[in-house]
């Protein structure tokens, strides 16, 4: 009889090898969606993607390293060890694990050629990635753009970073410069203050410059603050349906627009993140959304949304 939660867990690792090292990528049918259900405007942003060989190259990867039984047990015990004392997102940073797949650096391009940019330019000039993480996901980002900077709160996240040869600019330093394009992933959702990052942000796009946003749908709003999972200061607008159509509008409209942002495109792409002993990978229900700034906007704090949250204007740390 297996009494322990580990030999449990091993039992079902070798049960499971063969599964482990080649579970197929995500099904197209987890980038479509009932586009019928948007309003026309936002119907018209539209726009479908598929599993391509950049996703599935993720997938092998993280197939490859879930079949690795000696460096799981090693991720498990460290992360056991050092979870009391830091946040999952710091220990990852410290162990290189917990990476994480969007989108493909041919589907950014093909978005931001639909949302604006000229089809005969190859690149934009600046962008912005705010919580960037371990920098896989700015990887993909980084061939559109002249110049890339990165933001992260995470000490050993930075040191990812900065290895990986971007330029890692504090919340003071980029809050006083401007960029073509910022990149907020999976951020919004996961920040202390939602809003006051948005005013930020808009000031710091400039004139027709393009946000691109990545939110997990239904909805699900807290902070990481140290080993705790704590609910931010600042509130989203939360959606009370669970569809992923009526969630995506809930935000644009109630959020977005207010604050002066103009949808442009819209697509639906699983979440990806690299697994453990049991699972090669997981996988949340994302939207992705690229919006552009008009030449003069209404900041969030001056709309609904902003005196709603009771939105004041302050320099201090989004995250925590």
């Amino acid at each position: 009889m297996l009494r322990t939660p580990l030999a449990r867990t091993l039992y079902r690792h070798g049960a499971n090898y063969d599964c482990l090292s080649g579970v197929p990528p995500p099904s197209n049918e987890l980038y479509q969606c009932d586009a019928s259900k948007f309003n026309g405007a936002i119907y018209e942003c539209w726009q479908p993607l598929a599993c391509d060989e950049a996703c599935q190259d993720f997938v092998r990867s993280s197939c490859s390293e879930a079949a690795s039984i000696l460096l799981q047990l090693f991720y498990s015990f460290m992360m056991t060890i050092l979870s009391p004392f830091m946040s999952r997102t710091t220990v990852n940073g410290l162990l290189g694990r917990g990476s994480m797949y969007v989108l493909s650096t041919s589907q950014a391009s093909r978005l931001f050629h639909q949302a604006g940019m000229p089809r005969e330019q190859q690149k934009l000039g600046s962008l912005l990635d705010i919580g960037a993480g371990d920098g896989e996901v700015t990887k993909q980002l980084s061939p559109l753009f002249q110049t890339i900077y990165a933001t992260e709160q995470s000490p050993t996240m930075r040191w990812r970073l900065k290895r990986a040869n971007f330029t890692v600019l504090s919340e003071d330093d980029w809050g006083n410069r401007q960029f073509d394009t910022i990149s907020c992933l999976n951020i919004l959702d996961r920040c202390d203050r939602p809003v006051s990052l948005l005013n930020s942000i808009q000031r710091s796009l400039l004139p027709g410059g393009f946000l691109l946003v990545g939110m997990v749908f239904p909805l699900s709003q807290c902070v990481e603050r140290g080993t705790r999972m704590v609910n931010a200061q600042e509130s989203l607008p939360l959606c009370t349906s669970r569809d992923w159509e009526e969630n995506v509008q809930c935000i644009a409209t109630k959020f977005f627009e207010p604050a002066g942002f103009k949808l442009r495109t819209v697509s639906r792409v699983p979440y990806l993140s690299k697994g453990d002993l049991t699972t090669p990978y997981y996988k949340l229900d994302e939207a992705i959304l690229i919006f552009q700034a008009s030449s003069s906007t209404t900041s969030a704090d001056q709309c609904s949304i902003g005196k709603s949250c009771g939105t004041e204007q302050q320099p201090s740390n989004f995250y925590v």
